[in-house]
């Protein structure tokens, strides 16, 4: 009889506890909780702001206020299907086009949907904001290769709203874009000098730092980019490319190891990895780590080279044939390629087909001694001697 007395008092004080932990949710109203999440978000926590939001869209899912935060949050954190999601959703609901559309403009900017951009309408919207959604228009036709109308663009968003760290930005690709490197630069300076912490503005920075080659700045451009904006893969992406250049491979690694905790299979990680396996000699596990990268060739078409490379340093010329011919099919004009394709031609003895590919090499560069031996050597064994001399 206890027993089973004993066994009732824990059901019953089982489930008086799941009352105590679920029921009492019910009683915080949509105000609190909005409340919550903005202190949480105001503090740094974004796991918590996200469980207030939750909670609030759970048992309201047509707050429009819940949706327009949640949609802000999600857009911080770097998750801008996610941010366009919840935005669209809260325009839905009756939330004004000014607290929606300049970060929906950017939204669909950075998923690279620039068509999404230019269908925005600036009619509901201040003077102001209609600035922030003519700067996103004008880097969607920069996207574009619409240089000239990105510009005019750009000049109108200025001109609405001076003070515009978007429209300063913008207005700095569009100089990085015409190669008028210093105007770039005033123009990122002056948007550091509105917000200090603007990722965007660092991340910009960065490309110009690295295309200049100016490798140290380019890094920490990167580096303060990162500590700026959550989820920053793209900037980890290109601080670890830069960090291959100055050598840096186990800084690079732990670039590389962030992007995999959360995309373990990610083309563009898959290239830094096997570039880092390269540099160190390792080219198996190159190998390995540039076949999965080729599964975007268009956007990493360098994979290619370094995998028909990784296999002919193994003694695979097959493998290293396959990769290098397609390599030089997409970039005939490529130098490295067409030299790694001869020497495997040479090696195979077709000693003709070597001689061609690695003519425009010698032509192009004319101290490259080892273009040139593989040249003088084909020539040989082909009995053109004259040639060869």
């Amino acid at each position: 009889m206890d027993t089973c007395m004993n066994k009732l008092l824990l059901v019953i004080i089982l489930f008086t506890g799941t009352g105590l932990l679920y029921g009492c949710s019910t009683d915080v109203t949509d105000d609190q909780y909005l409340a919550n999440a903005q202190e949480y978000i105001n503090a740094g926590k974004m796991g918590a702001a996200s469980i207030e939001l939750k909670n609030l869209l759970r048992n309201n899912p047509a707050n429009p206020q819940g949706r327009l935060l949640m949609g802000r949050l999600q857009f911080e954190t770097g998750n801008m299907a996610a941010a366009e999601k919840e935005l669209s959703k809260a325009r839905e609901l009756g939330v004004e086009d000014e607290l929606i559309l300049p970060l929906l403009a950017q939204a669909f900017l950075l998923q690279g949907k620039a068509d999404e951009v230019l269908k925005l309408s600036l009619k509901n919207l201040t003077t102001s904001r209609q600035g922030e959604v003519l700067a996103a228009q004008g880097q969607a036709k920069l996207a574009q290769g619409e240089l000239t109308e990105a510009a005019s663009l750009i000049e109108k968003a200025i001109s609405k709203d001076p003070a515009s760290i978007n429209a300063l930005i913008a207005s700095a690709r569009v100089h990085a874009a015409k190669n008028e490197i210093d105007l770039a630069r005033e123009k990122l300076e002056a948007a550091s000098l509105i917000d200090p912490k603007s990722a965007s503005a660092w991340s910009l920075l960065g490309n110009i730092e690295w295309q200049e080659q100016n490798l140290d700045m380019a890094e920490k451009a990167y580096s303060k980019a990162i500590e700026y904006r959550k989820n920053n893969f793209a900037d980890y992406f290109k601080r670890a490319l830069v960090r291959i250049q100055l050598n840096k491979y186990d800084e690079a690694q732990q670039d590389v190891d962030l992007i995999k905790k959360s995309y373990p299979q990610h083309a563009g990680a898959s290239y830094v990895q096997g570039l880092i396996y390269y540099h160190n000699k390792n080219f198996r596990d190159a190998a390995a780590s540039f076949g999965i990268a080729i599964s975007d060739e268009d956007r990493y078409p360098l994979a290619l080279l370094y995998l028909g490379a990784s296999y002919f340093l193994q003694n695979n010329p097959e493998q290293a044939e396959t990769f290098a011919k397609q390599f030089v099919y997409l970039r005939p004009d490529n130098i490295d390629g067409r030299r790694l394709l001869a020497m495997i031609m040479y090696n195979k003895k077709e000693y003709s087909e070597a001689e061609k590919l690695i003519r425009p090499v010698t032509e192009a560069r004319k101290d490259d001694i080892n273009a040139l031996n593989i040249l003088t050597g084909a020539l040989i064994k082909q009995g053109k001697m004259d040639e060869a001399i």
